[in-house]
């Protein structure tokens, strides 16, 4: 049988142990959390990218479908203009 000090010596022991093994889980919480906000700010300026390339994107379509309006419309004009010189 062991004695009262072995025993309050293995005791020790147990309590450092588990002393040790809280603040180990205490770091890596707190190194997760600091991951996990890093990776949310990441996520959140890719989303800002993304939402501005496509606001460029909608308004370069925009302009082309005016600059193709603005072509038919010519196009009709000037359609126009030699029916009406043909039929003259």
């Amino acid at each position: 049988m062991a004695s009262p000090e072995e025993m309050l010596q293995a005791l020790s022991l147990e309590e450092s142990q588990s002393s040790n093994n809280i603040a180990h889980q205490v770091s890596v919480y707190k190194y997760r959390k600091k991951q996990a906000a890093n990776d949310a700010q990441l996520l959140m300026n890719r989303i800002a990218l993304l939402q501005k390339e496509e606001e460029r994107a909608r308004k370069k379509i925009e302009m082309t479908k005016d600059r193709a309006d603005e072509i038919i419309a010519m196009r009709n004009e000037h359609g126009n203009a030699v029916s009406h010189s043909i039929t003259n």
